[in-house]
């Protein structure tokens, strides 16, 4: 097994700027201040094998930049097919040997792009057979790009944009009759913005540090109680998880003791994040934000000097979790910390990426960000095993939908 790898995973949003699929990248200790991808044979076969696509990639596809190793390489076949399209790095010359093995891979269900490939007529069969044809924003000047597009229309594959970095290149690409896009555009703060913490905002805050503090359980009453939209929202979750239970939840209390603290503290965590409503709750960045403080939890759980520690795991869960309202909402950090009764380490984590659980912060920022360089040197410092961290990266990214174990 290859050790010596990190990865990270970017959403692919369609036309509505809904995620449909993800970008993997990877980066190998050999591949040091180099191209995020690819990565040697063994590093992608390593982290897409067995279960691996699965827990990267959801019920999702996960498109996978391949150099000419790999592509010839037959372990190719033993991956789960089906949830992989295989994206032909631009200097890849397509010879007819690989132009007939890609038929060969296609043929076995994986789909296939081309990225910043140079238009050549005499390639139009191949082309007709592609599925994505990736054009990267930042290799393609505009004045350049409706002419690059205007050679791949005549084909079926889907056109994806790459790099796209502001709301201006996705409009330009969307006229251009782009259907999927990628770039940090998408995982920037929303335009629509909240300048401090609301009602119901507080109140979550509130709920969730009153559990961490083993609060009675008649404050965290009190707390919904005052709340007629939280108090809605407990019931109809007390009620989905009392399915088939004789009686009917008929109370605030009742439905605390059903649901019980750990539950209630994920619920109310989870609605931080999605507290502008249902369609920002569908974003990327709360996507990030639901990732980034699971794989938090995961990791105390592994580290050294904090899998003995009984709150460890609560209070990096919450600290990946206000991270993110900045750059979601624009609430200032400063706010939250003036404005919640935080614990120091949570709070120095916050404002300063400092402490333990302030490295591990700065840890899963820097891989979400494909800075490998700084993630490599962050996570010597903490002192988790590579393994470890891999495993709990992969439970974090399907975390949210409780299939983790």
């Amino acid at each position: 097994m290859n050790d010596n790898y990190l990865l990270s995973r970017q959403p692919i949003m369609d036309r509505n700027e809904k995620s449909s699929a993800y970008k993997l990248l990877l980066r190998s200790e050999q591949a040091r201040g180099g191209d995020a991808s690819p990565s040697p044979v063994e590093a992608i076969i390593d982290s897409l094998s067995g279960r691996g696509a699965g827990e990267l990639f959801g019920d999702r596809r996960g498109v996978v930049t391949v150099d000419a190793e790999l592509l010839m390489n037959d372990l190719l076949l033993t991956l789960p097919c089906g949830k992989i399209i295989l994206e032909l790095r631009h200097e890849l010359a397509l010879t007819g040997e690989r132009i007939e093995r890609c038929r060969r891979l296609q043929e076995a269900g994986f789909g296939l792009a081309l990225v910043n490939h140079r238009f050549l007529p005499e390639l139009k069969e191949f082309y007709q057979t592609l599925d994505l044809i990736g054009i990267d924003l930042r290799r393609t000047p505009g004045e350049q790009l409706r002419t690059v597009v205007g050679s791949y229309h005549q084909f079926p594959g889907k056109l994806f944009a790459h790099e796209v970095e502001s709301r201006a290149e996705f409009a330009q690409c969307q006229s251009l009759g782009f259907d999927f896009f990628q770039g940090s555009f998408f995982v920037k703060p929303t335009t629509t913005v909240k300048k401090k913490l609301n009602e119901s905002t507080v109140s979550l805050l509130r709920i969730v540090q009153l559990i961490m503090n083993d609060a009675d359980n008649d404050l965290i009453v009190r707390v919904f109680q005052e709340s007629p939209a939280l108090t809605y929202k407990l019931l109809l979750q007390a009620n989905s998880a009392a399915v088939g239970a004789r009686r009917e939840v008929d109370s605030v209390r009742h439905a605390v003791s059903l649901l019980g603290r750990d539950q209630i503290r994920r619920w109310a965590q989870m609605e931080l994040l999605a507290a502008g409503g249902a369609q920002e709750q569908e974003t990327p960045l709360v996507e990030m934000a639901a990732v980034r403080a699971g794989f938090m939890e995961h990791l105390t759980k592994c580290h050294p000097m904090l899998r003995g520690f009984r709150d460890a795991a609560d209070r990096a869960f919450l600290a990946g979790t206000l991270s993110m309202l900045e750059a979601i909402y624009n609430i200032p950090v400063e706010s939250i910390v003036e404005e919640v009764a935080l614990s120091d380490d949570v709070r120095i984590a916050l404002l300063h990426r400092r402490g333990l659980f302030g490295e591990m912060l700065a840890f899963a920022e820097s891989l979400e960000r494909c800075d490998f360089d700084t993630a490599r040197a962050l996570l010597v410092k903490l002192k988790i095993p590579h393994q470890q961290m891999l495993d709990a990266q992969r439970n974090s990214f399907h975390w949210k939908s409780g299939t983790t174990a």
